[in-house]
């Protein structure tokens, strides 16, 4: 049973005027350093090592001296990496014509990467993926709508972009998921209509999907549990679905996590990581709830927390990766919400890896507020 929460009304998109969405290609250039200097920094510890080359484990015991006067009784065995892992964040850049799995899960393979996935070439975004799978968001097959009703609706504008007009032209509203031009704001057909429910056929869609994947990693010789397929939160889907249904926010994210419950169960019996994209916990507080104070925002952030974790409760926490941003476009970023605000609230999701970006200056400081 749901524990009791204070309603939250969904807020309708912020009047606006239009917006788009930015890229970032220069991933896999920052990633390749630092391939570079882990591999340099890996020579020169190996040359180091007495043993020649092998790095010792490591193991506990109470006295070190004691373990190291002990013999070999036998061959050292292979050793599980001690390096820090890389990965990334899921979307890669895409190759004209992209389709060949096995091309992108090579490329990461060759550049290093350790945690891979299929650079999320399969869809065209993640958010119009899950919504093929789910009925009452958005208009899907068959569904036909009463005269005068349309889910049709306006891309929630970041904020921060109302402020630089000159630059905010740049963008023609129509290449994203939220409105970064005012002037042009970018509309999609993603409202909420009816209660969410996951489709008859959604898990056996969603393995077939990931199929491609898997048969990659196999060939590549990787295990599916060194590779990851992400999803949507609850919470996420709720910023850029308008609500017309429910008109109240707990409500409408408790009902998108009953109807997207199977699909990451789907997703992680397959043996992959399940990674949850949660931008609602950071950029839902300068776009979709723009109107509302920072208080007011982190309950809603519980709320789509608590939601999350009903949607993951029969899967591993050590399966589960989060991956929290103030969105991936190019703007000012001055309307960002705090991370030492947010990470209280971030810190109770069922999950064992955190993925933030922070290559912006204004989020530099934002591991050291985690830690604290």
């Amino acid at each position: 049973a749901w524990p009791t929460s204070p309603g939250f009304r969904t807020p309708a998109t912020p009047a606006a005027t239009p917006l788009a969405a930015g890229v970032n290609s220069a991933v896999l250039e920052r990633l390749s350093m630092l391939e570079s200097a882990c591999k340099e920094l890996r020579s020169l510890v190996v040359a180091s090592t007495p043993s020649g080359g092998e790095l010792p484990s490591l193991q506990l015991a109470p006295d070190t001296a004691a373990l190291v006067s002990q013999p070999a009784a036998e061959a050292p065995k292979p050793q599980p990496k001690l390096w820090i892992q890389t990965t990334h964040v899921g979307s890669l850049p895409r190759a004209p014509n992209a389709s060949d799995t096995g091309k992108i899960i090579s490329q990461q393979v060759d550049v290093g990467l350790d945690i891979i996935n299929d650079g999320e070439w399969s869809r065209d975004n993640y958010v119009a993926d899950m919504l093929q799978r789910i009925d009452g968001v958005g208009l899907g097959a068959g569904v036909v709508m009463s005269e005068g009703w349309s889910c049709v609706c306006e891309m929630p504008c970041a904020t921060d972009m109302r402020t630089v007009p000159v630059y905010a032209n740049r963008f023609t509203g129509a290449n994203g998921l939220i409105t970064l031009n005012p002037r042009r704001v970018a509309q999609a057909n993603m409202a909420c209509h009816a209660r969410p429910t996951y489709v008859l056929s959604g898990a056996q869609q969603v393995r077939e999907t990931v199929r491609p994947l898997l048969e990659s990693l196999a060939a590549a010789g990787r295990s599916p549990s060194d590779s990851f397929w992400s999803a949507p939160s609850p919470g996420t889907m709720a910023v850029f679905c308008e609500d017309r249904f429910f008109q109240d926010h707990v409500m409408y994210v408790r009902a998108l996590a009953e109807a997207m419950r199977p699909e990451y169960e789907a997703i992680a019996a397959t043996g992959l990581q399940l990674q949850i994209d949660c931008p609602d916990l950071a950029m839902g507080r300068h776009t979709r709830h723009a109107d509302l104070s920072d208080e007011a925002f982190l309950a809603v952030a519980e709320a789509n927390v608590e939601a999350l974790n009903y949607a993951l409760e029969n899967i591993p926490m050590e399966q589960v990766r989060i991956h929290v941003c103030w969105g991936n476009y190019a703007g000012p970023h001055h309307h960002d919400i705090a991370a030492a605000e947010i990470w209280p609230v971030v810190a109770k999701v069922k999950a064992k890896f955190i993925l933030t970006e922070a290559a912006n200056p204004r989020h530099a400081q934002d591991a050291k507020a985690f830690e604290d």
